[in-house]
């Protein structure tokens, strides 16, 4: 036998009330209130928003991070060379300084003098911050930068 859990009365086992007190027993699991499904639902509801938006949300956002770069050649000499990023490239020759600009997530550029004397510096820059450089004074020295977002 059992007992009831508020007046410790002897019960049956699969009695549904106290025939003592009159108390409503559980044995096992009391029924789900309305209430109850309502909140569990909304539990599942954030518990499904943190698990699966917030990530696609940074998932999101670091896929569609896209940067403007910009790459200054500075030299007091002829050089020619190629920059880009992911969407191609462009080649260019050139004397002296020029600014170039890239949009993406990645930029890259090699250039090379076209001399025996003189210098070459390539910068590349996001946000007027200097991310990537290479210097030279080798005849016909060749430079290679990349950077990314």
């Amino acid at each position: 036998m059992q007992h009831c859990p508020k007046c410790a009365g002897e019960v049956a086992p699969d009695a549904d009330y106290c025939t003592r007190c009159g108390v409503r027993l559980y044995w096992k699991t009391p029924p789900r209130t309305a209430k109850q499904s309502e909140s569990s639902k909304t539990v599942a509801a954030v518990l499904l928003i943190l698990i699966i938006v917030v990530p696609s949300l940074f998932w999101i956002s670091s896929v569609t991070r896209l940067a403007t770069f910009t790459i200054q050649v500075n030299s007091d000499t002829s050089w020619s060379g190629s920059y880009g990023g992911e969407a191609g490239a462009t080649s260019v020759d050139g004397l002296g300084s020029q600014t170039f600009r890239v949009t993406g997530k990645i930029a890259s550029a090699v250039f090379q003098k076209r001399t025996a004397y003189g210098f070459l510096e390539v910068s590349i820059l996001v946000n007027g911050s200097v991310v990537a450089h290479q210097s030279t004074t080798a005849e016909y020295g060749v430079l290679s930068v990349s950077a990314h977002s």
